[in-house]
């Protein structure tokens, strides 16, 4: 119960109305593939706000939890408009429980939500909606 009472506060207090309103709606959600969107929509909005308000911008030192995930930036150029580079960094500075595991999770759900919005076919019972909810609490829990 202490971890339901956690989160509500954190819904009402920390976190920004369209967020709130997006995991709310996701925790409710029957359909897997609108739960399944609701959830990546949170993680996308919250990494591209805590990206907004990181103020160092130069990783020199990648901490050994993350090593897979940032030799996974191969391409700096206009790496601040991507999501993954965002995610990494935030991972970095400021989800600092993060590691390798997340950022698979992470890149598996962008893969499946990148062929939803291309028009592929996918497979609605194999989203990977658990791994991803997971990550979303965790990504929140440092809001």
């Amino acid at each position: 119960m202490p971890a339901l009472v956690n989160e509500a506060v954190l819904l009402e207090t920390k976190l920004q109305p369209n967020m709130r309103h997006f995991f709310n709606l996701a925790v409710n959600e029957k359909d897997s593939l609108r739960k399944f969107l609701f959830l990546y929509w949170v993680l996308e909005l919250h990494t591209n706000s805590t990206f907004a308000q990181l103020t160092s911008t130069g990783h020199q030192n990648y901490p050994a939890r993350l090593q897979a995930a940032v030799m996974k930036i191969d391409n700096r150029k206009g790496w601040k408009k991507q999501l993954r580079q965002q995610f990494i960094s935030c991972a970095i500075e400021t989800w600092t429980g993060l590691d390798d595991t997340d950022f698979s999770n992470f890149e598996t759900a962008k893969d499946a939500r990148d062929n939803i919005s291309h028009g592929n076919k996918i497979d609605h019972t194999a989203l990977p909606i658990e791994k991803l909810e997971i990550l979303v609490r965790k990504a929140l829990s440092y809001a």
